[in-house]
């Protein structure tokens, strides 16, 4: 507020994308808000808006893929738009936290008790691994079968790049798999697997073990408390957000797109989004340069690549 008094609400299905500061509900203009008390529950959608530092900030529930790629196009055209000319627009990566000291009840305070990282179900896909020549064969059906699991791939310090699919966390914070380092680099020790595509992928994680780096991207909120419980584990390691989700993933493991992200067309026609996807930002996507060292990432093939697919 103009005076520093902050005003906290919160509404069942209550609005996060805002043309504009005066749509700000009247209540949380004209003074503080009582919320009864610790929340009980935790918000999937919010938004936060600084009147001092002209600040705009939001989170949204789950949306579909690209869903990281979709709220960073939304923020460009927020920020481009005349009701938040001179405004600083920014997704609120980190839910509620990241927007006020939300009260919340103990047993729903982040950071969250996790469970150990969970390789995808995909031990009978395996045909063949021959590490010595990056050599990877799958099965078909298989394969499909690891969409919507997370890709967390490890840069290791011989620059071979090996592609690892863990379950994605479906309640709480995002990335769980990265909360304890120990655990997760010991579900990484088996075989790597194919890299997936944009659709099928909904968050992953870079583990530059060269350059002591983590680099994660997902559209689920990463709280502050959770985050810094993630760095204490990382300790003497950078923790930081890749930009362009699973596009950016691939630049920073050295490839190029492809036709692994959806094809642009095909987003750009999507009428089901409450905000269209941004050219500039599509663009940009498929601009990405691929890290410039000599990384090698292992060549994936499948059994029936020179037949037609099984059934």
């Amino acid at each position: 507020m103009p005076d520093g008094v902050i005003g906290l609400g919160h509404e069942k299905h209550g609005r996060w994308l805002l043309a504009g500061p005066d749509e700000l509900p009247a209540d949380l203009r004209t003074g503080p808000v009582a919320v009864g008390g610790p929340l009980n529950w935790w918000p999937c959608r919010g938004v936060g808006i600084d009147v001092v530092a002209r600040r705009y900030a939001f989170f949204p529930c789950t949306v579909a893929a690209p869903a990281v790629g979709w709220l960073e196009s939304t923020r460009r055209r927020l920020a481009a738009s005349p009701g938040w000319r001179g405004w600083r627009v920014e997704v609120a990566w980190g839910g509620a936290l990241d927007l006020v000291d939300v009260p919340f009840a103990e047993r729903h305070a982040p950071p969250y008790p996790v469970e150990p990282p969970r390789p995808a179900g995909h031990a009978d896909a395996l045909v063949d691994w021959d590490e010595p020549a990056s050599r990877l064969r799958l099965s078909y059906d298989a394969a499909a079968s690891s969409s919507d699991s997370a890709l967390v791939s490890v840069i290791r310090d011989d620059l071979r790049v090996l592609d690892h699919r863990l379950l994605s966390s479906m309640n709480g914070d995002g990335v769980q798999w990265l909360f304890d380092r120990s655990a997760l680099l010991s579900a990484l020790t088996g075989p790597p697997y194919d890299t997936g595509d944009e659709r099928g992928v909904p968050d992953g994680a870079v583990i530059d073990v060269a350059a002591r780096t983590v680099r994660y991207w997902t559209a689920q909120v990463v709280s502050p408390p959770f985050l810094d419980v993630v760095r204490r584990s990382w300790a003497g390691w950078q923790v930081e957000r890749l930009p362009f989700g699973f596009a950016g993933h691939l630049a920073a493991t050295g490839r190029a797109p492809g036709d692994l992200l959806i094809p642009d067309g095909e987003l750009l026609a999507d009428t089901s989004r409450e905000v269209a996807f941004d050219p500039g930002w599509l663009a940009d996507r498929r601009a990405l340069r691929p890290d410039p060292r000599p990384l090698r990432p292992i060549r994936v093939s499948y059994p029936w690549a020179d037949t037609d697919p099984p059934g």
